[in-house]
């Protein structure tokens, strides 16, 4: 019974970390993209220095959604050996 409870827990525990790591996902490259937008603002208006030092930044994000998906990646594979391929909570 103990073992069931920490298992479910596990379980529970397990899909919340991914969906959080998904949701860093989204907000890295959807904040990357935007930075991107700026430095296009900036590098038109002439602002060539500002508009590269926004795409370093831009970049940071963007490698940083990457080193999450690895993550995801990990978390999932780990989960599916333990769960199967079921997502879902009852």
């Amino acid at each position: 019974m103990i073992f069931t409870a920490s298992k479910t827990f596990m379980r529970y525990e397990m899909l919340e970390m991914m969906r959080v790591i998904v949701s860093g996902i989204i907000a890295d490259e959807e904040l990357a993209l935007e930075i991107e937008e700026v430095a296009l603002v900036s590098d038109y208006s002439g602002n060539s220095r500002d508009a590269d030092m926004l795409r370093v930044l831009s970049n940071l994000h963007r490698s940083k959604a990457v080193q999450l998906r690895e993550k995801l990646a990990v978390v999932s594979s780990k989960y599916d050996k333990l769960y199967g391929y079921d997502r879902n909570l009852d």
